[in-house]
């Protein structure tokens, strides 16, 4: 009785075992063979037909469904699926595709390729190859990063500027990547642009077409002659001539040389013409007469700021009493650069009492500047180094005793403070002999540019 049941028992065994091994064939062969092909799906069922599946319930001795092979399309799509979702601009064309991203604040180059789909291994040797050329620890923030990506989803090439009409090419060869340094054609254009002042002039200027750069010129060539906090209205006028160097690849443009610039406040002109005279090594720009736009001091020891607090008694906003205010007082963002007024000799950068951060430089004429509640100070600014007029000198801060953010600017005469908007400065140099004749003849040559240009756009308008 016992034999028999042993018997019985390794039968059944044996039994099992090939039918685990014929189902498993079964689910292999399924696995491999789409489900549409009614071809090869008939011999199959008609192969497997006969099989005769003992009366046991087995279910427990199968294999789990999740422990069988599944086919390389299947795997394929459960691979996408749990990708990093693919982010920025997505351009579509022919076999690759071009996808663009843009660093994030706080984040690294390795981090923007793994978070775009990239394998960490090949990003890292993205990041080896890249600097070679490149400090990729201090990438800005929304540098912008244009990846090829190949129709089996792998990095093919890697496209970034680098500087104006220049760009670095990270080309795929094998499992590493090698990078290529471009320089693209370039071309010259001119521009004329005449508009009318509604706000301030950085505003009207940017709703006219102006670059960030051609308003900075405009703000520094004007910044001498012009209080752009007080003598701008609405309804003033401003025109500018310039050229620039186009990236004929991808048509970027960069501010070559403003040659002509004109603003009419309140119906007077003002206008300013670049010369630059190899004779005498001068590049800057004069008024129609001759004489240099640069005077001893700028108007405004920063750009793009608003006068809050003029000079004279005022009830101080954290004493709470009234007390003479020394100087004027500018607010801007955190951070605006801070410009030395013009060239001398820093006397003093560190922090003072209630000033906070402090810098005062000496000019000439007995004329000092002092710049107050700075954020910090410009690289190489320490006591006893001399600057040019227009240099960035520091930042604009809170620091001392403030509200809030701001510069505080004074300005000592013979060691008596002053009002910076009364102070009657030394008359900026003139042009003569033959750097003045050298001068009319760059001007009557800027001029009739201008008209050729203006008339031409109106012809081709």
């Amino acid at each position: 009785m016992i034999h028999c049941i042993r018997n019985t028992g390794r039968l059944l065994k044996r039994k099992v075992v090939f039918l685990l091994a014929d189902l498993w064939k079964i689910a292999m062969l399924l696995a491999l063979v789409p489900i549409n092909s009614m071809a090869m799906a008939a011999p199959l069922s008609e192969a497997y037909s006969n099989i005769k599946l003992m009366p046991y319930d087995l279910s427990h001795m199968l294999p789990h469904l999740t422990d069988l092979p599944i086919s390389y399309q299947e795997y394929e799509d459960q691979s996408r699926a749990v990708s990093p979702p693919l982010r920025g601009k997505v351009e579509e064309g022919g076999k690759e595709r071009t996808k663009k991203v843009w660093l994030a604040k706080n984040q690294g180059v390795l981090s923007l390729l793994v978070d775009n789909g990239i394998d960490q291994a090949e990003a890292h040797r993205v990041i080896k190859a890249l600097s070679g050329h490149i400090n990729v620890s201090t990438m800005p923030v929304g540098k912008e990063f244009e990846l090829v990506i190949s129709p089996t989803e792998k990095l093919n090439k890697i496209i970034l500027s680098i500087g104006f009409a220049q760009r670095l090419e990270l080309v795929r060869e094998g499992k590493n990547f090698t990078a290529h340094q471009i320089k693209s054609p370039v071309g010259a254009r001119k521009h004329y642009v005449k508009g009318v002042i509604s706000g301030n002039l950085y505003q009207s200027g940017r709703r006219s077409g102006l670059s960030n750069a051609v308003l900075t010129k405009l703000n520094e060539i004007f910044s001498y002659s012009v209080d752009f906090q007080r003598q701008i209205r609405d309804g003033d006028q401003f025109s500018v001539f310039y050229d620039t160097s186009v990236d004929t690849q991808t048509g970027n443009e960069e501010l070559n040389k403003l040659v002509f610039a004109e603003l009419v406040l309140s119906g007077k002109k003002i206008t300013l013409y670049r010369f630059s005279d190899e004779g005498s090594r001068i590049a800057d720009y004069f008024y129609p007469e001759g004489q240099s736009s640069r005077g001893l001091l700028m108007r405004t020891p920063l750009e793009n700021a608003r006068l809050s607090s003029y000079f004279g008694r005022r009830k101080h906003p954290v004493l709470g009493y009234t007390r003479m205010h020394k100087g004027l007082d500018f607010g801007a963002p955190l951070g605006t650069p801070i410009l030395a007024a013009g060239d001398g000799i820093v006397e003093r950068a560190s922090y003072f009492g209630s000033f906070g951060n402090y810098i005062r430089i000496r000019h000439n004429s007995g004329i000092k500047t002092i710049y107050a509640h700075l954020k910090g100070y410009a690289k190489g600014i320490n006591k006893g180094v001399r600057v040019r007029q227009g240099q960035t000198i520091g930042y604009l801060g809170a620091t001392g005793r403030v509200q809030g953010r701001h510069l505080h600017y004074e300005i000592h005469k013979d060691g008596r403070a002053v009002d910076p908007l009364r102070l009657d400065l030394p008359v900026s140099n003139r042009l003569t002999g033959a750097s003045l004749h050298r001068y009319y003849q760059q001007v009557e040559k800027i001029q009739d540019e201008l008209i050729n240009y203006t008339r031409s756009d109106i012809s081709g308008s």
